[in-house]
Parts: structure tokens; C-alpha cells; sequence
């Protein structure tokens, strides 16, 4: 339930259940994509890999498969994060899809 209406909570906004390495993924999201730059259209750009890398470092992520885990989960984060904020900025040219 919504704390303040009392409503149900929609599907879509109930986050699902996680497992505790999958929420260390998330928070290394969550602070990497406050590295990306934005276009002078006000679209993200990618992460930069070097700031993967330079988290890795600080969280003492040395095991290269492990990086690599990272790096591939923060990549496919990243894609999908831009997919959902262009699906949801209009066509400049205001074409319809």
C-alpha cells in the first residue's frame, strides 16, 4: 500500500525481490552513473569504462573475472537506463514511433 493515499502500489513501481550481490550491483549503478555526461540534448552518454575501472580499484575489485562481471552488469545497466530515457523524450522533430 501507498503510505500516503492508501492505494495499492502499482506493479510496476514495486521493486523485486533482490539478492544481496545483485544490490551491490545496483548501488555501483547508482554511483557510476553520476560519472556520464549528458548531450547537449539532455541525453545520458554512457558510462565511462574508466570510471568502472577506477571503482573497481577503490573497492578493491582485483579478481578479473570479477571486473569483468562488473563491467559487462554496468554496460547492460547503462543500455537499458538510455533506452528507458529516450523511449520517454519526445522526437525533437516530433516524429512518432
Amino acid at each position: 500500500m501507498h503510505e500516503k493515499s492508501g492505494e495499492p502500489m502499482p506493479d510496476d513501481v514495486v521493486p523485486p525481490d533482490l539478492e544481496p550481490e545483485a544490490l551491490h550491483y545496483l548501488d555501483a549503478f547508482d554511483r557510476l552513473s553520476r560519472d556520464r555526461g549528458m548531450t547537449q540534448a539532455g541525453f545520458p552518454l554512457p558510462i565511462p569504462w574508466s570510471s568502472v575501472v577506477r571503482y573497481a580499484r577503490v573497492y578493491g575489485i582485483g579478481d578479473l573475472d570479477r571486473f569483468e562481471r562488473l563491467s559487462r552488469l554496468i554496460a547492460a545497466l547503462d543500455r537499458e537506463y538510455g533506452d528507458i530515457i529516450a523511449a520517454e523524450r519526445p522526437d525533437p522533430q516530433g516524429r512518432r514511433e
